[in-house]
C-alpha cells in the first residue's frame, strides 16, 4: 500500500482490514502513478531551468561580445573622425543649438590665433568675442551668423576678411538631428590669402602683358608704315643700281636692305609674341623657335654660342604667340644661367625632333644648373632661383600652363654645375607644309590703291608702275573710285581714320559683292580684336607691312590669275 494512502486512512480512523482489498489496491496504484507523474514533471522543470540558464548565459555572452565589438567600432570611428578633423587644412567648429560648443580642431585655433584657454570655452559667444576683434567688418560677421541660425537648414559659403589682411573662406552646413533635438551646425574656415594673392598677381600680370601687347602692336603698326615705303624704295634702288652697273652702290643698298629686314623681323616677332587673343592655327615649331632665338640674340651673344639641331620640322596646332612666349622664356632662362664673358666656352643647344606623334623642343644649356631641392618647385608660381628683383617667379609657371593648355607637357633635368635641359612636348600634326606656288606673269592690271600714308601710297604705286594704278588716301575716296570704274586688284590698308578697311569691305560687299574677292588688305598690324576677328571670319588675303617688292608684284599677278581662272 502506498505510504501516503496509509497515513490518510489512519488520520481518518479507518481500519484497513475492513476496507475492500481491491479498492485499496487500485487507490494505491493511482497514488503511485501520481508519484511517477510528479517526478517526471519535477524533472522536466529541473531540465528546463538548466536549459534556460544555459541559453541566458549564451545570450549574455553574445550581447556582451557584440556590445564590446560595437563599442570598439564606435571608439575607432570617433578616433578616426578626430584624426581626420585634426589633420584637416580647414579650421572646423561644431556648435549645438547656437550656444553650446561641441568641439573644434587644432587648425581652427591656429587660424583664429586663439589662446590655449579657448579649449575650456563651451559657449560660441565666448569664442565669437575672441575672434570679433580680428575681423575687418564684425557687424557683417554677426549678421551672417544670425541669418544661419534663423535658417537652420541653410548651407552657405562666403569670405571673411581679417584686419591683418588675411582672407578666410567660410563654409557652414547643418547636421541632421532627430525631431526635438537641438540643431547642430558645422563651420569650416580655410586661409585662402595666398590663393587670392596669386589670382590677383596673375590678373595683374595678364593685364600688364595685354597692355604691353597693345602697345607693341600699336608701335609695330607705326613702324611698319614708314618701313614699308623705305623697303620698297631700297629694293627699287638695288634693281636700278644693279642694272646701271653701279655694283658698289648696289651692295651698299643691299646692306641697308638687310638692316631693314632685321627691323621687320623684330617687329613681326614682337607682334606674334604680344598677341592677346588666342589664335589656334597650324604652325611650324622651327619658325617659332627661330623667332625666339632672334628676340633673345642680345641676351645670348655675350654668354654662349647657339647650337641648332633641326632633326625634323614638325607642325603643331596652337597659338603662335603663346608658344613663342614659352620658347623665348626657356631660351632667355638658359642664357641667364650662364655668366657673361665666356661665350666660346658655353653653349645653348636647341633641338627639334618628332617621335611617337609628339613634336619635341629641347633647350639645353651649360650653365650653373638647378639644385635638386629646387627642381621639385621649379614650375611653382612665384618660385625663382634668380636673385631678388631679377624675376617674378611666374615665367616657368606660365610656360607650364601654356604648354598644358596645348595638350602637351614640359619637363626638366638638371645637375649642379652641369647645366639644365628643358623639354617641351606637343601633339604634332602630320603632313608637310604646302609650298607656295609662284603665279605666272599676267597682263597689265588696273589697280586701286587705298592707304592714308602718303609715303606708303607713293612707294607702292611706284613699285607697281608696270600696271595702271589709281591711288586714294581714304576709304570714301576708294568707294567713289569703284563707283566710277572697275579694277582688277584692290589694295587697301586695314587701319585708317574715318572708315577702316573693314568698313570699306562691308560697303563693297553690299554694293558690289562680285568685287570683294579682289580686295587684298595691306596692314602695318591688325592689332585690334575686331580686325583680327574680321580677318579670320572673312579669310581675306592680307599682307603685313613692310612688303617686299617681289611679294607685291607677285600678289598682283596672283590676284589677276584668280580672276582670269574660269
Amino acid at each position: 500500500m502506498h505510504p501516503l494512502l496509509r497515513r490518510q486512512l489512519r488520520k481518518l480512523g479507518l481500519d484497513v482490514a475492513s476496507l475492500p482489498a481491491e479498492l485499496l489496491d487500485r487507490i494505491s496504484r493511482t497514488y503511485e502513478e501520481a508519484d511517477r507523474e510528479r517526478y517526471t514533471l519535477e524533472r522536466s522543470f529541473e531540465l528546463s531551468s538548466a536549459e534556460m540558464g544555459q541559453i541566458y548565459d549564451e545570450l549574455r555572452v553574445r550581447s556582451e561580445t557584440e556590445l564590446a565589438r560595437k563599442t570598439d567600432l564606435l571608439e575607432r570611428s570617433l578616433a578616426l573622425a578626430d584624426a581626420v578633423q585634426e589633420a584637416s587644412l580647414d579650421g572646423i567648429l561644431i556648435i549645438e543649438g547656437g550656444q553650446r560648443v561641441l568641439g573644434f580642431n587644432r587648425r581652427f585655433r591656429e587660424i583664429w590665433r586663439l589662446p590655449d584657454a579657448a579649449n575650456d570655452s563651451r559657449s560660441d559667444v565666448d569664442l565669437i568675442a575672441m575672434v570679433l576683434a580680428q575681423i575687418e567688418d564684425p557687424d557683417a560677421f554677426l549678421a551672417t551668423l544670425s541669418r544661419y541660425y534663423d535658417e537652420p537648414d541653410s548651407v552657405g559659403r562666403d569670405e571673411v576678411k581679417l584686419r591683418d589682411g588675411r582672407i578666410l573662406d567660410r563654409y557652414t552646413s547643418p547636421i541632421r538631428t532627430r525631431p526635438g533635438e537641438p540643431r547642430t551646425r558645422v563651420w569650416s574656415f580655410r586661409d585662402v590669402t595666398a590663393e587670392r594673392k596669386l589670382a590677383v598677381d596673375r590678373l595683374v600680370l595678364a593685364e600688364r602683358m595685354a597692355s604691353m601687347g597693345r602697345v607693341a602692336a600699336s608701335v609695330g603698326h607705326e613702324i611698319n608704315n614708314p618701313l614699308c615705303f623705305v623697303r620698297l624704295t631700297v629694293e627699287e634702288l638695288v634693281e636700278d643700281l644693279t642694272a646701271s652697273g653701279a655694283h658698289a652702290a648696289a651692295q651698299l643698298a643691299r646692306d641697308a636692305h638687310q638692316g631693314l629686314e632685321r627691323i621687320q623681323n623684330i617687329v613681326l616677332d614682337l607682334g606674334n609674341l604680344s598677341r592677346g587673343t588666342a589664335q589656334h592655327e597650324t604652325i611650324e615649331l622651327v619658325d617659332v623657335l627661330e623667332a625666339a632665338l632672334h628676340l633673345s640674340s642680345n641676351e645670348l651673344r655675350h654668354r654662349a654660342r647657339v647650337e641648332r639641331e633641326i632633326v625634323a620640322r614638325p607642325r603643331v596646332v596652337g597659338d603662335e604667340g603663346r608658344l613663342s612666349q614659352v620658347l623665348l622664356n626657356l631660351v632667355i632662362n638658359a642664357a641667364h644661367a650662364i655668366p657673361e664673358g665666356r661665350a666660346r666656352e658655353n653653349f645653348v643647344r636647341v633641338r627639334i625632333d618628332e617621335r611617337d606623334g609628339l613634336a619635341r623642343v629641347v633647350v639645353e644649356d651649360s650653365g650653373s644648373g638647378i639644385a635638386p631641392a629646387d627642381l621639385e618647385r621649379i614650375f611653382d608660381p612665384f618660385f625663382s632661383t634668380k636673385s631678388l628683383g631679377a624675376g617674378t617667379g611666374l615665367g616657368l609657371s606660365i610656360c607650364k600652363n601654356i604648354v598644358e593648355s596645348h595638350g602637351g607637357r614640359i619637363s626638366v633635368e638638371s645637375a649642379m654645375g652641369r647645366g639644365s635641359t628643358f623639354t617641351v612636348e606637343l601633339p604634332s600634326v602630320g603632313g608637310k607644309v604646302a609650298a607656295v606656288r609662284r603665279p605666272l606673269p599676267s597682263d597689265r592690271a588696273r589697280v586701286l590703291l587705298i592707304d592714308d600714308d602718303d609715303h606708303v601710297r607713293s612707294a607702292i604705286a611706284r613699285t607697281l608702275r608696270a600696271h595702271e594704278v589709281t591711288t586714294c588716301r581714304d576709304a570714301r575716296a576708294g568707294i567713289a573710285a569703284l563707283a566710277e570704274d572697275d579694277f582688277d586688284v584692290i589694295l587697301c590698308d586695314m587701319m585708317m581714320p574715318d572708315l577702316t578697311g573693314m568698313d570699306f569691305y562691308e560697303r563693297v560687299q553690299e554694293r558690289w559683292p562680285d568685287r570683294v574677292g579682289r580686295i587684298v588688305f595691306i596692314t602695318g598690324g591688325a592689332f585690334t580684336e575686331r580686325a583680327q576677328l574680321f580677318l579670320r571670319q572673312t579669310q581675306c588675303t592680307h599682307l603685313l607691312k613692310p612688303i617686299s617688292l617681289p611679294t607685291l608684284r607677285s600678289l598682283v599677278s596672283s590676284t589677276m590669275a584668280k580672276r582670269d581662272r574660269p
